[in-house]
């Protein structure tokens, strides 16, 4: 929960590229569903907005759905859900998110675009996330029970989630942490965990990209033409 008792949502990368249209956006209904109960149920009825993460340390871009399933996503969550959103923070974000956004930008309103926050590395973080969880950012030592590692460096839940606690054991307005979990984590969950708390690797930037691409392009050329250099020296002797 936020410093108001609104729900913090975190969204893990992906494992699998596998889906269909339908089952991607009922995922997204349904933890959409799931934070504006947790948040009225928290607050007493007095809040209904949520705090969205995005996490995207260990995202492989292999395994994200296509872009037309974003697009509706997106648009739909905004016409069911117009002001259930306080804030947007993308963790440790590729460098082309930020192009992805500004194609999708058209469909997004700017109340939106205003609440989205970048989190790009350890300092940053941790000003975002004290900012959501405590109100401000004067108390600098607090510890943080009810914070992940990948929300601020003094996080206290270090432990592997488990899908099947979290949607069979924990009730439906209620958080992942607020009922234990008996249940025992699984190889790929223990991956996931490991993965979603591994930075990155940098993606080539367009330009290195194409400077690597006529590198390449250029050798191929000089090779080539080695080639039939040896080739004519061979012929004339």
């Amino acid at each position: 929960l936020d410093a108001h008792r609104q729900v913090v949502m975190i969204k893990y990368p992906r494992t699998d590229s596998q889906t269909t249209h339908d089952a991607y956006l009922q995922a997204q209904l349904y933890m959409a569903e799931r934070s504006t109960a947790g948040t009225e149920y928290f607050s007493r009825a007095t809040k209904e907005r949520s705090v969205a993460v995005y996490n995207y340390m260990g995202f492989d871009r292999s395994k994200s759905p296509p872009f037309s399933m974003q697009v509706a996503a997106a648009t739909l969550l905004q016409k069911l859900y117009p002001e259930r959103l306080q804030t947007l923070v993308f963790v440790e974000p590729p460098g082309w998110l930020k192009g992805i956004l500004s194609l999708l930008s058209p469909f997004l309103s700017e109340t939106i675009t205003k609440r989205i926050q970048w989190a790009t590395s350890v300092p940053e973080r941790d000003a975002v996330f004290e900012t959501i969880l405590l109100g401000d950012t004067t108390n600098k030592n607090k510890n943080f029970p009810n914070a992940t590692p990948l929300m601020h460096s003094k996080g206290e839940l270090t432990s592997p989630v488990s899908l099947e606690h979290f949607l069979v054991d924990v009730p439906f307005f209620a958080v992942y942490d607020s009922v234990p979990c008996q249940r025992q984590i699984t190889e790929e969950e223990l991956e996931l965990h490991t993965v979603a708390h591994t930075l990155p690797k940098e993606e080539p930037s367009l330009a290195e990209q194409a400077s690597s691409l006529w590198g390449n392009f250029s050798t191929s050329i000089a090779n080539s033409f080695a080639s039939t250099t040896t080739a004519s020296t061979s012929s004339n002797e």
